[in-house]
């Protein structure tokens, strides 16, 4: 994709770049299923069609329209092998056992921080031996509060969505075989390249980044089998 489009239709930190070392390594030309879980306007799923070749492609996320990611799907030519829908995380309208990946980039720590969500409503719709590839904003250890250092820039709110590799381990290590949560590299490719866009909400988080200084936020990847 050219980097203008990129810049439109990013959401946080880029998402391509992140996607791009989570499946490093991994590659497949069978005729897949994946489901491409909180898609936001789409980049995660394209990048996914041009990397599986065979693959269809489910992007589903709550806030942006379907209609308005079937148009992006279409101008890109993948609008035969990405199937876009507005459906809520806890209430997939899939059968059991349906796919054979399930991807979420910068998505699951909205909804699936409760010890029970995972087994409950994400495995039962991967087939055995599917594969898992899961990336989330995350923080070196758990913490109570906003970091002092950081409370004027983020919200309790929105802070209470970020958990350590442990906290994940703790969460997930019962449901996913070969289960592998790790630090990921990409964290200053990622966020640089979602700081040079003009968008507001990036705009506010180069005061964040600058806030951090590298002491409490990461990225953590999480991978595994079913």
């Amino acid at each position: 994709m050219e980097r203008n489009i990129t810049i439109n239709r990013l959401m946080g930190p880029d998402c391509t770049i992140i996607l791009n070392e989570l499946l490093e390594g991994y590659e497949n030309n069978d005729e897949i299923r994946i489901l491409d879980l909180g898609c936001g306007k789409g980049l995660t799923s394209i990048y996914l069609a041009e990397k599986y070749k065979n693959a269809v492609i489910f992007a589903a996320d709550l806030w942006v329209e379907a209609t308005d990611n079937y148009k992006f799907f279409k101008e890109q030519g993948y609008e035969n092998r990405i199937i876009p829908l507005n459906t809520s995380a806890e209430n997939l309208p899939f059968a059991y056992h349906y796919f054979d990946m399930i991807v979420s980039v910068d998505a699951y720590h909205y909804f699936g921080t409760d010890k029970l969500f995972f087994k409950e409503k994400i495995k039962p719709y991967i087939k055995e031996n599917g594969l898992i590839f899961i990336s989330v904003p995350g923080v070196k250890k758990d913490y109570d509060n906003v970091p002092e250092d950081l409370s004027k820039k983020i919200s309790e709110d929105d802070f209470k969505h970020f958990k350590s590799i442990d906290y994940w381990n703790n969460i997930l290590k019962e449901s996913i075989k070969e289960i592998k949560i790790e630090e990921m590299k990409c964290f200053n490719e990622a966020w640089d390249s979602w700081l040079a866009t003009d968008n507001p909400y990036a705009v506010e988080d180069v005061e964040l980044l600058k806030a951090d200084g590298g002491k409490f936020l990461n990225l953590i990847g999480i991978k595994g089998k079913i």
